[in-house]
């Protein structure tokens, strides 16, 4: 089905010359964000262009369409596109079919949140742009001289990413601030509307479909799991020890890692988790005699308590300062995506 013309300035920052797209799936809708698989038809110079082969290094910094951003990262593996010939009376122009992947926060979505739930929302979008644009060029570059080939191996490419949220989340505030204000009265439905409106962002990716090899399985295999393993080895690595790039991570992105941190999360989360608890086990209590029975164990039963109790110990234990001997930068979602390749 062919789309509206809304996403061609998005997809003119990785096809100047981009003529029309498709998308041939539903979208896949997440909790913080939403994702569509993209046929993008554009000329054939469009990406050739930009590896003439002279660049022995396979990653090319190229200037954004945008005044703003100029951290456009264009690796030359990129070429997930077949050619086309489209003929007519006067000449013959090649065409290719590119696949691409989009990440996109639109905090009008999002209206159905509180604002302490809308805006953890906005900052993971934040941070993952920021983490993009501003840290992976740091990473690349520190590990230059350690291999930064394999680290460059485990990171997507992305044409382009960019966020707005001017009037929500100040430039400023620190991710783990979940007590800043609502900049909107949150009763007032058209002001809420108002001051949502074409906020968000997006991200725009190469596509990791299975055409070209890939696949999101579970279970997963042992040597899949060892894969899965040594990339996010790779990613702890890449900045461990580094307190130059760490302080960055902790200033632009978080001071804390991991989206179950509490310094993330809405308080009443932690006001609700006894009674949580009890709701969700009250719903197995004696469905199977000897299968749940553990339920009724007394530690189990006061598990909901416990956790409450421990919270913020735990929480406090695992956030590092960035001169801490085991502070390194974690990925806060990580899922058993592999490749058959």
């Amino acid at each position: 089905m062919m789309c509206s013309q809304e996403l061609l300035p998005i997809l003119s920052h990785a096809l100047p010359s981009i003529i029309s797209y498709t998308l041939p799936s539903d979208k896949v809708v997440q909790a913080n964000a939403e994702g569509a698989r993209i046929l993008a038809r554009h000329s054939s110079s469009t990406l050739s262009e930009k590896f003439d082969g002279e660049n022995d290094d396979s990653t090319v910094k190229v200037e954004s369409a945008t005044k703003n951003d100029s951290r456009m990262l264009v690796t030359a593996q990129d070429g997930h596109h077949n050619i086309i010939s489209e003929s007519n009376n006067e000449s013959e122009t090649m065409i290719e079919e590119t696949e691409l992947f989009l990440k996109r926060v639109t905090a009008l979505s999002y209206t159905h949140k509180s604002w302490t739930d809308m805006r953890r929302t906005l900052v993971y979008l934040r941070t993952e742009v920021r983490f993009y644009n501003e840290i992976v060029p740091l990473l690349l570059l520190a590990n230059d001289n350690n291999d930064g080939a394999s680290l460059r191996n485990y990171l997507p490419n992305v044409h382009h990413a960019d966020y707005d949220l001017e009037g929500l989340v100040p430039e400023d505030c620190p991710t783990t601030n979940a007590k800043q204000p609502s900049p909107f009265d949150e009763e007032n439905e058209e002001r809420k509307h108002e001051s949502l409106k074409d906020k968000g962002g997006h991200m725009l990716l190469e596509s990791l479909s299975p055409a070209h090899g890939y696949f999101q399985d579970s279970p997963v295999s042992l040597q899949q799991s060892l894969m899965c393993l040594t990339a996010v080895a790779e990613l702890h690595a890449s900045s461990w020890g580094n307190t130059s790039v760490l302080q960055t991570v902790h200033d632009r992105l978080s001071s804390a890692g991991g989206s179950y941190q509490l310094s993330f999360r809405n308080p009443k989360e932690m006001q609700n988790m006894v009674a949580s608890w009890e709701g969700f086990r009250g719903q197995f209590v004696g469905v199977d005699g000897e299968k749940t029975s553990i339920l009724e164990k007394d530690s189990v039963i006061r598990l909901g308590q416990r956790v409450y109790d421990m919270a913020e110990y735990v929480s406090k234990e695992l956030s590092p300062t960035v001169d801490d001997s085991y502070a390194t930068l974690v990925h806060g979602d990580y899922k058993a995506m592999v490749s058959f390749l």
